[in-house]
């Protein structure tokens, strides 16, 4: 909401003064008690009025070609008080600031304890643990001096820097500027430092300096280092504004161009010089930097194919993250729809992203700072170039992270780090792989490999082991058996284990699976197991050992050896977290033992149809504790599907049994659990294995698919469920999503035979704690909501007790979608408060109908609850935050309307409105009128008759002047009619113009006008056009002349004209040309006229003394310009004996016309000050007489001589004429008043043709 701070002067200080409403116009208008207010206006004492002494007298008010600015007499008539009801609601103002009901009183403490429990609830229900462990390195950055204004007008605002990792990557720091890599650009985020590259940068110069560098292969294959840049934004808030997102934007576009520039100087590169210069930077962006990364590619100066790589980490895609400013809501809108059109388009040639590829990172429910609901990418980019990843899913990183964990967190830098070197390749110019290979290394590395778009690396190799076997050193299990290895090296010799592959075509899909806590992909001859896929070789002599790369013989003089052409499936390996009865999360911590992952495989059959056998090779020769499960098993059995309405989850929870002869890897899915907005508790009632040992403990994936988020559960027995599933707010898919709601993997130990029982049912207290994230702006902006409608009892802005039932049903609706995302850990209590609280809470094992009641009650309860702490507590305090003027402008609500009121009874009264009469107006009633905020500001500048006590009778010197602004103005405006003849001749003038020296009449003219024309009157104060916020000023204007078609006929008259519509400058602010552009526009422009074409009956009047300041453009709109210059000498006895003529005058010594004369070069104001001062020289005369004791005795006017023509000069005030005199005549303006005005003694007014 705007707010808006008036400068209506309501309660004085104003040249036109407004009556107050009588007691009854109010009591109908607000219903509130009327009260008789006084108000005292401002008054000039050197303008001409017929007040002295402070009498009044109605014949007095004659004023002779000058008067002082409008003021009217403060009404002093007595308001009739009536009874009212006593104040209720919004309307009760008396009553103290903290009362509230007893009911009030009660619905407000429950509230508060309601809130209490939602942020109680976000602290200690459904935690994520927090499982990064610490990174280490030795920073060094060096700046880009050279980046300068030269090449970017942001130079002086931010810098550019390389990083370099001191002892890596050379020796003295002079020689590390040196660039003989791959370059990288990091942006950071909002309000982020460029040094936030640093854990990522060290870890990649680290791993390229143990590893990579020492690996010919590697290097043969196009991998070099990474030079690593990155910029310094001075902390910008880029999220907060949306110019400066555009603003860095732009900067890093040269930035790049910059960049790729130096690596084409042979002084600052150390590349091989075979190798091309690169074309191409990767770019990773935290937060905020990685939106203005995609908007690079939308800005201007993109440089063409610069960016094919963007790698953002817990940045807001989809949304941005506060939208308190509206520009930046634009800038999303306009991104995020250039990167929709162009992966919309149907040919690669259209799309100008084609070979973009996009990975958004998003940290999972530790992060409260952005919710990783924004960081989905589904709604902009398709599969083939990006998806969205949670950390939580990402192999040996396994936990979610804060904001700022994800750029030190340091198991996932190393993921990040060995994902770029798998991008890149040096001899291209591009300096990376194609976008499908890029696209294949981003699934291996950053997917958990169980995703349906995952790839086998298998089917793209041929056979390169040749495996010899024999009857003693093999064993063929069963078809539909399942391979169980409880201790690996039992044989004390390699073994191998063949599984028959079922053939293609069977009648039911089937799977593999293999499970052991071996590693697979270590090198082979630390391998305990290996597992091969083979098929029997077509040669079996032993000359065909030469074929293959690597044999491996198990023969040992048994029957005839069989030769078999292997694969190795270790490319295809999973990692899984270890889940044993000793082990609660699924990573490690710092100081903690390190915990080797398990290793899983899993094929469809119909993937193998080409081959016949799963070698499963035990090549340990000690016996360990080491184990390996491996089956085929068929759909039915490792697929289930559990259909449940979300009313009967929400109400009973669910319950499904998993049975005890079952495959090691099942898949349980659930369509209805879609929302993120809900949280849910999972209960594993463990198997017992009866004296047995356990394998291992189960394991459960919790995973949907796009975006891809798994989260695991090791050693799971009770666990928190939530996701980030269905979000409010968020742009759907650009494709159709594959998921199907959410979805278990469950891994249990095959050996332990028995049921497997699981529970889940919502975590009530759990999902109220989730409000925070997703709906925290609701929060922010709740009690501005209650502000705007506190004048209303109910949030939906009524009063009427109708909706009073419908707010409980808001609450449901509003509550049951108001979740966040914090899972997985209960809330943990003593034994006896935890079982009291959920007997309490209905969080029992077994939920009863008593349970669900209280669910609904507390959802029903919130907004309710919430919606009355916030209107008792808040709306006293916050109500004049949002509108501090909200009180002035309610006041200038009821005073306007009460003002037209009375114009529209004196309207009647005159037989004028409502077509009737002289034909004055016309269409709807004056009180019938509907007025905005604007209008009702200058329906306080509208003049009411009644309220000027000085006509063009009370003028004097000016007839021929009044004549013509009767015929010109008052007459067209009020008796159209006289003049259809010829209406587009005979019509009123838009502009009338009176101009001459201060004092002489003009303004007086302009009240004169106002009274007799019958016109709606409109005195335009400068004050009020001039508003301190942008743009109102332009909206008051455009108030002015939409009142005055509403009104018309209207005059509207501007005292110092030229103060506000004065010649435009190229000096001048902006906002002052606006606001005359605007007059102008609407005074005489396009919608001045009706739809028949016929203009408005609007008359601008304006007044001024300065003629030659008005802009030209103004002065052409005023066709009618009537100089009013100073008084000639009849001019002056004119306005003496007007001014006289209530006065006692001594007529023997008083001689008018010598008076007159002497009074030449005055004004009418002047005239009247003169006057002044002789009509105290008899007053001086009698109280020298009659001492100066003070005291109130009756005085006889009859004891007052009459004033004399000595009076003009012979008393102390004679000095005023004098220096008035030698002030007009002698002054530095007298030459250009007579050449502006005409002659200051003897003018005569001539008529204007």
């Amino acid at each position: 909401m705007k707010r808006r701070s008036s400068s209506v002067d309501v309660g004085g200080k104003s040249s036109l003064e407004l009556q107050n409403p009588d007691a009854e116009s109010e009591h109908r208008l607000n219903g509130l008690v009327s009260r008789q207010s006084s108000v005292v206006f401002r008054q000039s004492s050197g303008l001409y009025s017929n007040q002295a002494n402070g009498h009044q007298h109605p014949s007095s008010h004659a004023a002779v070609a000058s008067f002082s600015p409008l003021s009217l007499p403060t009404s002093s008539h007595s308001m009739t008080t009536t009874k009212q009801p006593p104040l209720t609601g919004s309307g009760a103002r008396n009553r103290s600031l903290w009362f509230m009901s007893v009911l009030s009183f009660f619905v407000a403490t429950a509230g508060v304890g309601l809130l209490v429990a939602i942020f109680r609830s976000l602290i200690t229900r459904q935690i994520e643990p927090k499982g990064c462990r610490m990174s280490y390195m030795r920073p060094s950055y060096i700046h880009f001096s050279e980046f300068d204004t030269e090449h970017t007008r942001f130079a002086s605002k931010y810098s550019l820097y390389l990083y370099r990792e001191q002892g890596i990557d050379g020796g003295q720091l002079t020689h590390t500027k040196k660039l003989r890599g791959i370059p990288v650009l990091f942006i950071p985020g909002n309000a982020g430092s460029y040094k936030q590259v640093r854990p990522i940068a060290a870890e990649a110069a680290n791993y390229f300096h143990d590893y990579l560098q020492h690996d010919r292969s590697q290097l043969d294959s196009g991998i070099r280092s990474l030079d690593f840049f990155t910029v310094d934004f001075n902390e910008d808030i880029t999220a907060f504004h949306g110019q400066t997102l555009l603003d860095q934007a732009e900067y890093l576009n040269e930035a790049v161009r910059y960049i790729l520039s130096l690596y084409s100087e042979p002084q600052r590169g150390s590349r091989d010089s075979h190798l091309p210069d690169p074309t191409s930077v990767l770019i990773l962006g935290h937060s905020m930097g990685g939106v203005v990364a995609r908007a690079m590619l939308v800005q201007p100066n993109y440089q063409e194919n610069s960016i094919n790589t963007i790698i953002t980490m817990s940045a807001p895609h989809a949304r941005p993250p506060v939208t308190f400013d509206g520009r930046i809501v634009q800038i999303y809108n306009e991104i995020n729809d250039y990167w929709r059109r162009a992966y919309t388009q149907k040919w690669a040639s259209n799309n100008p992203l084609w070979h973009v590829t996009l990975v958004s990172i998003a940290g999972g429910n530790l992060d409260t700072v952005v919710p990783s609901d924004y960081a989905s990418i589904e709604s902009l980019v398709p599969e083939t170039h990006g998806f969205t990843v949670f950390t939580s899913g990402i192999p040996t990183v396994w936990t979610s992270m804060d904001h700022q964990a994800i750029l030190w967190c340091d198991q996932f830098r190393r993921v990040l780090a060995q994902t770029l070197y798998g991008l890149i390749d040096v001899h291209r110019a591009s300096q990376t792989k194609p976008r499908a290979q890029r696209m294949r290394v981003f699934k291996k590395r950053l997917l958990t490999g169980l995703e349906t778009i995952a790839e086998k690396t298998l089917s793209l190799s041929e056979p390169t082991i040749l495996l010899t076997l024999d009857d003693l050193s093999s064993t063929v299990v069963p078809t539909g058996g399942r391979l169980t290895l409880s201790q690996l090296g039992s044989e004390s010799r390699p073994m191998a284990y063949l599984l028959p592959i079922p053939p293609h075509g069977s009648p039911e899909l089937k799977r593999f699976t293999l499970l052991t806590d071996a590693q697979l992909i270590a090198p082979v001859d630390n391998n305990q197991l290996q597992v091969l896929l083979c098929s029997v070789s077509p040669f079996q002599s032993a000359s065909v050992n030469s074929i293959f790369s690597s044999t491996i013989d198990l023969s040992r003089n048994g029957t005839t050896p069989t030769r078999l052409a292997c694969k190795d499936a270790a490319s295809d390996t999973v990692l899984l977290p270890a889940s044993r009865a000793d082990i609660e999360t699924p990573f490690y911590l710092d100081g903690q033992p390190q915990i080797h992952p398990f290793s899983y495989l899993q094929y469809d059959a119909e993937y193998l149809s080409d081959h016949q056998f799963v070698a499963v090779i035990d090549r340990a020769t000690k016996m360990s504790h080491g184990f390996a499960v491996a089956e085929f098993s068929d759909h039915s059995s490792f697929q289930k599907r559990e259909d449940i309405s979300l009313a009967r989850l929400l109400t009973f929870g669910l319950s499904f049994r998993l049975p005890a002869h079952r495959p090691v890897a099942m898949n349980v899915n659930i369509p209805t659990l879609r929302s993120s907005l809900l949280a849910y508790d999972m209960v594993i009632n463990n198997q017992q294995c009866e004296g047995k040992q356990q394998l291992f403990a189960p394991l459960i994936r919790q995973y949907i698919q796009r975006p891809y988020e798994s989260k695991y559960f090791v050693n799971a027995r009770t666990t928190g469920i939530s996701f980030h599933g269905v979000a409010p707010y968020m742009p759907p898919p650009l494709t159709s999503s594959g998921g199907d709601g959410l979805a278990f993997g469950i891994w249990s130990d095959p050996t332990c035979e028995g049921p497997l029982e699981i529970d889940l049912y919502v975590d009530v207290l759990g999902s109220l704690g989730k409000l925070y994230m997703r709906y925290r702006t609701v929060f922010a902006a709740f009690p501005l909501l209650i502000v705007t409608f506190h004048k209303n009892d109910l949030l939906i802005g009524t009063d009427d007790p109708f909706f009073i039932y419908l707010v409980p049903f808001i609450g449901i609706v509003r509550s049951t979608s108001r979740c966040n995302s914090r899972a997985h850990q209960p809330f943990s209590m003593p034994n006896r408060t935890a079982s009291w609280l959920r007997w309490i809470l209905g969080m029992g094992e077994r939920r009863k109908l008593g349970d669900v009641a209280l669910d609904i009650v507390l959802f029903a309860g919130m907004m309710t609850a919430g919606l009355y702490v916030a209107r008792t507590f808040l709306n006293p305090i916050l109500s004049n935050l949002v509108d501090p003027d909200k009180e002035k402008h309610e006041q200038a609500k009821r005073q306007a309307k009460a003002h037209l009121d009375r114009l529209s009874r004196r309207r009647h009264i005159d037989g004028i409105g409502d077509n009737g009469g002289d034909g004055a107006r016309g269409g709807s009633r004056v009180e019938e009128l509907v007025l905005n905020e604007y209008e009702n500001l200058i329906a306080l500048e509208m003049v009411a008759p009644d309220d000027i006590h000085v006509g063009f009778d009370d003028i004097g010197g000016l007839d021929m002047i009044i004549e013509e602004l009767k015929e010109s103005v008052i007459y067209p405006l009020t008796m159209p009619h006289l003049y259809q003849h010829a209406a587009s001749l005979l019509s009123a003038p838009s502009g009338v113009l009176l101009y001459g020296p201060p004092g002489c009449g003009k303004t007086m003219l302009a009240k004169a006008l106002a009274k007799e024309s019958g016109a709606s009157f409109i005195n335009l104060h400068i004050s009020t056009l001039t508003e301190k916020w942008y743009g109102d000023s332009n909206k008051i204007v455009r108030a002015v002349f939409s009142l005055a078609r509403k009104m018309q006929p209207a005059i509207v008259f501007i005292d110092e004209i030229d103060a506000v519509l004065g010649t435009r400058r190229s000096g001048e602010h902006e906002a002052s040309g606006m606001v005359k552009a605007e007059f102008m526009t609407l005074w005489d422009g396009l919608t001045s006229s009706n739809s028949s074409g016929i203009p408005a009956q609007i008359v601008v009047l304006g007044a001024t003394n300065r003629i030659h300041d008005i802009d030209e453009a103004i002065l052409r709109r005023m066709p009618k310009k009537f100089p009013i210059t100073l008084p000639s000498l009849e001019q002056r006895r004119r306005i003496l004996q007007l001014i006289l003529k209530d006065a006692k005058v001594d007529a023997e010594k008083f001689d008018l016309d010598h008076v007159s004369k002497i009074t030449a070069g005055m004004s009418g104001s002047d005239i009247k000050e003169a006057c002044r001062d002789a009509a105290m020289a008899p007053v001086r005369e009698y109280m020298r007489q009659h001492g100066r004791d003070g005291s109130k005795r009756p005085v006889d006017p009859a004891h007052f001589r009459g004033i004399r023509t000595d009076d003009f000069l012979k008393h102390p005030g004679d000095q005023y004429l004098i220096d008035v005199l030698q002030q007009r005549q002698n002054g530095p303006n007298h030459a250009a008043a007579n050449d502006t005005y005409g002659d200051i003694d003897e003018t005569f007014i001539e008529p204007q043709d």
